[in-house]
């Protein structure tokens, strides 16, 4: 049996041999940025305050969205590897390897197999694919979430397939999608959508309502996740708050005897945060080709207008092309066609509706529709020998992107100085009571030296790391990261102190 089983892998391999190869050659890509890109700010802080801390706390706590929760719960297992960069990145490593296999996959629904290749090396090629690959954040793992649900959703639809595991599974991807980052909403309910738009077309209610069960189940338990976060901020809150009630009294009692206090009091705090506001709706519209550009400007470089203009064409051409496949009865066609074009004419509706205008980071999955799309379209025209052009042109296109200059460009700038400061200081014992001047040092210390020094007032700091901006009579006014200004300082102080060394940025002193 096992023979038969090998047999059969080393069939699939040898038939679908092309993406295996891609697939390989970019897990190395992947593995040499993720260990050789320093992490940058928000990285650094996501593994400081929640990978570092275990799975349960980084499931409990959300202080600003900056916890992906899911991301940093999974990632908080990888602790136990010992390395900070699998902790903090081995999870969108594995992420961006699946999901090139998974795109291939979802492709070769529509296309042959050398476009689907070439679809993938497109995706890939895209800056902003690339440049979120192996970051310790959740938009690639949620970009795995986005693809499997996209393929159950396939199976479900057109291939007929009214299984209990596949609608678990779609509820499952748009739940974990959820947990991961409120955001991506953007592509859960478009995805949803085309399910439901493409399932009333073909009169399938029974279907239809199976996946709208589905997707409220996800919608309740993505609920129930996010009510263990909002109790525990809640209590949290409450038990510091002086004329709360609760003041003082253990954050477990607090929830046992006002579970509802508790729920909205955390509740209230996540939804007042500034970065999940809505903004003024004139400003809003104002400001929305800007930004519009600006994000599709991220997926190639000074190109933000024509693909603008490739969008609206994309949803022309999908409505028209997905009636021909639907008056010739072409279902896989028109399922492809209605969920591109749906999805690129309801992304900015929901946009609109909420007045805002998010990270454009959330938005990286666009490059599957985007790719997708291009390839659905030349799958129409281009056949025999004009396949193995495309698709061999796109691959070197993708080989030429991803090894410039500017597609593996640093993230980080300070927070390396700060590494690099530390490593010159020709201090051998860990750092004792260290007075942090800006938000970087402690996250630094803790990612690369598994450190978390004593934080001291300066006057009693062994350490001061200075940032030169503080040195500058002007500077009355913070500006992050920076934490003082020059009138904070006790120089009187400083001057007991000697300099280690210094770097463009900082200066280390040492008393």
């Amino acid at each position: 049996m096992n023979k038969i089983k090998k047999l059969e892998v080393a069939k699939l391999i040898k038939k679908h041999f092309g993406i295996v190869i891609f697939a390989f050659v970019m897990a190395v890509y992947y593995g040499w940025r993720m260990f050789t890109l320093e992490p940058w700010y928000d990285e650094l802080y996501t593994y400081y305050s929640f990978i570092s801390k275990g799975p349960v706390y980084a499931a409990i706590h959300w202080p600003v969205p900056n916890n992906h929760v899911m991301y940093s719960v999974v990632s908080a297992f990888l602790n136990i590897l010992g390395n900070s960069y699998l902790s903090l990145r081995g999870i969108s490593w594995l992420a961006s390897v699946a999901n090139l296999i998974l795109l291939y996959c979802l492709a070769n629904k529509f296309m042959n197999k050398i476009l689907s290749l070439g679809c993938v090396a497109v995706y890939s090629s895209f800056y902003l694919v690339n440049y979120i690959s192996i970051q310790g954040r959740g938009y690639t793992m949620a970009i795995t979430f986005y693809l499997i649900a996209f393929l159950v959703l396939y199976q479900i639809c057109v291939e007929k397939e009214d299984k209990l595991l596949y609608y678990v599974i779609f509820s499952l991807c748009l739940t974990w999608g959820l947990y991961t980052i409120t955001s991506n909403v953007y592509w859960v309910l478009p995805i949803c959508f085309c399910g439901g738009l493409y399932l009333l077309f073909q009169k399938e209610i029974k279907v239809l309502v199976h996946l709208i069960i589905s997707s409220v189940i996800a919608a309740i338990h993505t609920f129930g996740l996010y009510s263990i976060i909002w109790l525990a901020i809640g209590s949290n809150l409450l038990s510091k708050t002086v004329d709360s009630g609760y003041y003082g009294i253990y954050q477990v009692n607090i929830i046992l005897q006002a579970p509802f206090k508790a729920l909205k009091t955390g509740m209230d705090y996540m939804l007042a945060s500034p970065y999940v506001q809505s903004m003024d709706r004139k400003a809003m519209l104002s400001s929305f080709h800007f930004w519009a550009e600006s994000l599709l400007n991220l997926f190639i470089n000074n190109m933000g207008n024509v693909l603008i203009a490739f969008i609206f064409v994309a949803i022309v051409v999908s409505i028209i092309l997905g009636k021909k496949m639907y008056d010739q009865n072409k279902e896989q066609r028109f399922f492809l066609f209605l969920c591109i074009g749906a999805t690129l004419f309801f992304i900015p509706i929901i946009l609109l509706v909420q007045s805002v205008q998010p990270y454009h980071r959330v938005f990286t999955f666009l490059g599957v529709i985007l790719a997708l799309f291009f390839f659905a379209v030349i799958s129409q025209w281009v056949k025999g020998r004009g396949t193995w052009i495309v698709g061999i042109a796109c691959i070197i296109l993708c080989g030429w992107q991803l090894s410039s200059e500017y597609y593996n460009a640093p993230y980080a700038s300070r927070e390396v100085q700060i590494k690099e400061i530390w490593e010159q200081s020709g201090i051998e014992e860990c750092p004792q009571n260290i007075c942090f001047m800006d938000d970087y040092q402690k996250y630094v210390l803790q990612f690369y030296w598994d450190y978390r020094p004593a934080e001291a007032w300066q006057e009693e700091a062994k350490y001061i790391l200075m940032p030169k901006e503080i040195m500058n009579p002007e500077y009355k006014a913070k500006v992050w990261p920076i934490l003082y200004t020059y009138e904070e300082v006790n120089w009187e102080s400083l001057k007991e102190c000697s300099v280690v060394t210094e770097t463009e940025n900082y200066v280390l002193y040492t008393r």
